[in-house]
């Protein structure tokens, strides 16, 4: 799906190059995210539908995440170690 912004000094136009676009996989999961600014974040998931990792343009700010047996987010851990956030 591409949502795109009005052009910026053309009327009743939309912009080529000023727009947000987003994936879809087969089940529905959102599975890429276009920026306005032209970055694109994209996101991967296990077979069980959940969602493994998002990654960025700039690999450090990539994060993964982990489930328990239960389904259960139980860590999402920042690519550069910055940062581990732990779910209780």
């Amino acid at each position: 799906m591409k949502l795109r912004y009005p052009h910026p000094s053309t009327v009743n136009t939309s912009s080529t190059t000023d727009y947000k676009q987003f994936g879809y996989n087969a089940v529905g999961s959102l599975i890429n995210h276009r920026k306005r600014s032209g970055e694109t974040i994209t996101l991967a998931y296990d077979n069980l539908h959940r969602l493994t990792s998002r990654s960025y343009p700039t690999a450090a700010d990539n994060v993964a995440f982990a489930y328990d047996l239960l389904g259960r987010r139980t860590q999402a851990k920042y690519a550069d170690n910055s940062d581990t956030v732990a779910y209780v």
